[in-house]
């Protein structure tokens, strides 16, 4: 297996002029009236925001209100 670079790895962020480390996060299920542990996410993803670019995939649910400091959010379905 060959050695991976930074060059390799790094996505297109369309908009984000900042040189932070770029994370994708992808949670299964999002609904701001949940009662599941996804719910808490919001504030975790936001504190992880301040330090990286997120790219964040919700594979189900819906939008949150605020984008949690996102540099970008997209909802699957």
């Amino acid at each position: 297996m060959g050695s991976v670079s930074s060059k390799n790895i790094r996505g297109n962020f369309s908009g984000v002029a900042n040189h932070k480390a770029r994370l994708c996060y992808i949670i299964p299920e999002y609904a701001s009236d949940s009662h599941t542990h996804f719910a808490y996410l919001g504030d975790f993803i936001e504190k992880l925001s301040e330090s990286l670019d997120i790219f964040l995939i919700i594979e189900k649910g819906e939008r949150p209100k605020a984008d949690l400091g996102c540099a970008r959010v997209v909802v699957l379905r």
